[in-house]
C-alpha cells in the first residue's frame, strides 16, 4: 500500500510516502479534534520500529529506545496529542536557528488559542527562542546556550535565587536546589514563594524560598508527552516471535 506517488523525485524529503497521510490524519483526528488547553508541552517521543530505516534513532532514556522519532506537543494534564511531526535527521536549512527552536516554533504554528502557555525542557529552551515566540512560554535552560545572561560567580547559591532580565522582558531565574536550576520565561515576574522540600529520604520536609515561575513547571505544566508515552507501555501488546 502506498500513501503517495510509488516513484518518489530526487529531491523529495525522507518522509516522502508518509507525508500525505500524516498531514490527513493530524487535520482530521488531531487539530479539529478539541480545543486547545491552556497549557501545553513540547518533548520528543519514540514509535517503536523494528526494521531497516534511515529515520530511525535511538533515544536511552525513552521507554521505546528504538524507533522513529516524533516532536509533539500536547495537554499537560492530559497528554493529548495536539501535532506531532517526525524528525527527519540533520536539516540544511537551519535559517540560523538551533534544532529546538524550529520544532518549538513549527509545532507552535498550528495553535489557535493565543492564550495558550508553553513550557519545555532545557534541550529546546534558548534566550531566542524565548524572546521571540508569539506565546507565554518558559522552559528550564543550560547555562551554556547563546545570549545566556551571566549569573553572579563564586560558590553555589544555598537555596537562593537570583533574576535577571534583558531588554525583551525575557526573566531567568537561577535557584539553588539539589542541583542548580535554570529557568526562562517571557510571563512571570521575579517573585518568591515558599515550598516544601525534602533533600534526604529520612529527613523531615522544610519549608524554602522558591521562585515563583517554577510552580507551573512542577504543577501544572510539567508531564505532558510522558502522559501518552505512559499509555503507549501500558497498553502495548506482546506476540509470540
Amino acid at each position: 500500500m502506498y500513501f503517495n506517488n510509488p516513484k518518489k523525485p530526487e529531491n523529495a524529503p525522507k518522509t516522502y510516502y508518509m507525508d500525505e497521510v500524516m498531514k490527513c490524519s493530524k487535520k482530521k483526528n488531531i487539530l479539529e479534534a478539541r480545543q486547545d488547553s491552556p497549557f501545553q508541552s513540547i518533548d520528543e517521543s519514540m514509535a517503536k520500529f523494528k526494521s531497516r530505516s534511515s529515520l530511525k534513532q535511538y533515544s536511552p532514556l525513552k521507554p521505546i529506545k528504538r524507533g522513529i522519532k516524533l516532536w509533539e506537543r500536547c495537554n499537560s494534564v492530559t497528554g493529548y496529542t495536539y501535532d506531532m511531526n517526525i524528525y527527519a535527521g540533520k536539516d540544511l536549512n537551519t535559517d540560523r536557528k538551533t534544532l529546538g527552536e524550529r520544532v518549538v516554533l513549527q509545532l507552535c504554528s498550528t495553535i489557535r488559542n493565543p492564550d495558550v502557555t508553553l513550557a519545555f525542557d532545557r534541550f529546546f529552551t534558548s534566550v531566542n527562542l524565548i524572546d521571540n515566540i508569539n506565546f507565554p512560554a518558559l522552559g528550564t535552560c543550560i547555562s551554556t546556550r547563546r545570549n545566556m545572561p551571566k549569573f553572579g560567580s563564586g560558590a553555589k547559591l544555598a537555596k537562593e535565587s537570583e533574576f535577571l532580565q534583558n531588554r525583551n522582558g525575557t526573566l531567568a531565574t537561577r535557584w539553588q536546589d539539589s542541583k542548580e536550576v535554570i529557568v526562562l520565561s517571557n510571563c512571570h515576574l521575579p517573585d518568591i514563594t515558599t515550598v516544601e522540600r525534602t533533600q534526604r529520604k529520612w529527613e523531615e520536609k522544610k519549608k524554602t524560598e522558591c521562585p515563583l515561575l517554577l510552580l507551573p513547571i512542577i504543577k501544572k505544566i510539567r508531564g505532558g508527552v510522558a502522559l501518552p508515552d505512559q499509555k503507549v507501555i501500558s497498553e502495548r501488546t506482546f506476540t509470540k516471535k
